[in-house]
């Protein structure tokens, strides 16, 4: 038992375990990253029409946005669009 304890603890044995691992935790990081990308940026939108959604934000005199359009707003910019 003492020799097996004592093989154990040798740097050949601490070096083997480590390179073995390596590539494990490079494959479980890229597979976390890949799964991360896939979820954000590739996997379609959850409702229908997904490609006809857009995003106004109305800028102020100074260039500074505002953060959005109210639905007030939208509303009187669908109406001037009808009127056009």
């Amino acid at each position: 038992m003492t020799f097996a304890l004592g093989f154990a603890n040798s740097s050949a044995v601490r070096w083997s375990l480590v390179s073995a691992s390596s590539p494990l935790l490079w494959a479980s990081a890229n597979a976390a990253i890949f799964s991360a990308a896939h979820a954000v940026l590739l996997r379609p939108l959850p409702f229908k029409n997904a490609d006809n959604l857009v995003d106004l934000t109305e800028y102020k005199s100074r260039g500074v946005g505002s953060g959005g359009v109210s639905y007030p707003r939208l509303s009187g910019l669908e109406r001037a669009k009808h009127r056009i």
